[in-house]
């Protein structure tokens, strides 16, 4: 089983601050040989891996000013959410309770607001259960059929069921046989499967000191053998989407809307709502079709099949308490 690679970024998200190829080869030509004059070296390496460049333009070149453009690239903070490995940004609107409605008198405000939690990032489940199945080499290794195993007894005592891994568990089989027994869809002869997800969420702090933390969902595939699940290099791990905090401006929002904050109930409420609205999120009309429906996917062995979603475990923590 060989370790998976990583989908690459595209030239324009490798480039960062600079506006082009071109541009990016002369910086670091100039700034690798800075100090070191007009040596040959300087010079043939200027030849070679700058200008002897099929890609090189050097009309792209003209218009930049390398100070500016130095600066630029000390203060760069690259974003880790690559759109070419399917990342996308949205907001989560929720809805925030207000409370009853004041006596007669006193002021007034609605039962509930929206209001929108900023920085969401996320990707599309099955966009990364496609991508695996096409491209990942490993998926020679996923067990496609769930299967009970047994041990055979010894003085005469019965065989005793075995279950080391989700594609041995009652639940794979469970959903196996019930997709095996229900109706094809319409005028489809292809291999039925189910595609087991494994999903984490699992709030972390990001430093001993101070209050950076992430909280993200991840993934992983039940059809894996658990040792390669288990190693960092099969790359087996999905995140699929990092969750929000509320931010600091709620308690400014509920104030406008009411009068007063927020109690930690109603933070505590919010933080839950918060919590669903990413899932419902998550869990879109495409998976929901893939969960219901199936979708066609030609593995790597040239066969085509047609893949049934199943959520067969979920282990999080709750930080939205």
């Amino acid at each position: 089983m060989a370790p998976r690679l990583l989908p690459r970024p595209s030239l324009e998200e490798s480039l960062g601050p600079f506006p082009n190829y071109s541009t990016f080869l002369h910086a670091r030509w100039l700034w690798t040989t800075e100090g070191t004059g007009n040596s040959d070296a300087a010079n043939q390496s200027l030849l070679e891996d700058v200008y002897a460049d099929d890609e090189f333009v050097s009309q792209d070149v003209k218009a930049q000013g390398f100070k500016r453009l130095k600066e630029a690239v000390e203060k760069y903070q690259p974003d880790p959410f690559y759109a070419s490995d399917g990342w996308a940004e949205s907001a989560v609107t929720i809805s925030v309770p207000l409370g009853k409605p004041r006596p007669s008198g006193q002021q007034d405000f609605p039962p509930a607001a929206k209001f929108a939690v900023p920085g969401l990032r996320y990707r599309s489940i099955v966009d990364i259960v496609q991508r695996v199945i096409r491209t990942d080499p490993n998926v020679h290794d996923f067990h496609l059929h769930p299967f009970r195993q047994y041990v055979k007894g010894q003085g005469g005592r019965p065989p005793s069921r075995v279950v080391d891994d989700i594609y041995s568990s009652d639940a794979m089989m469970e959903e196996y046989e019930a997709l095996q027994r229900s109706p094809r869809e319409p005028g489809c002869k292809f291999e039925r499967i189910i595609f087991a997800l494994q999903f984490w969420s699992d709030a972390t702090q990001l430093a001993n000191f101070g209050s950076a933390k992430l909280w993200p969902i991840y993934m992983y595939f039940g059809n894996q053998p658990k040792w390669a699940r288990s190693r960092s290099d099969m790359h087996a791990c999905h995140d699929i989407a990092y969750i929000p905090s509320l931010p600091s401006t709620f308690q400014d929002f509920v104030v406008d809307q009411r009068g007063f904050p927020a109690d930690p109930k109603l933070e505590t409420h919010c933080r839950r709502e918060l919590f669903h609205g990413v899932w419902k999120l998550l869990l879109d009309k495409k998976f929901i079709r893939a969960y219901k429906h199936g979708i066609l996917i030609e593995f790597p062995d040239r066969i085509i099949r047609r893949v049934y979603l199943r959520i067969i475990t979920y282990s999080a923590d709750y930080p939205e308490k």
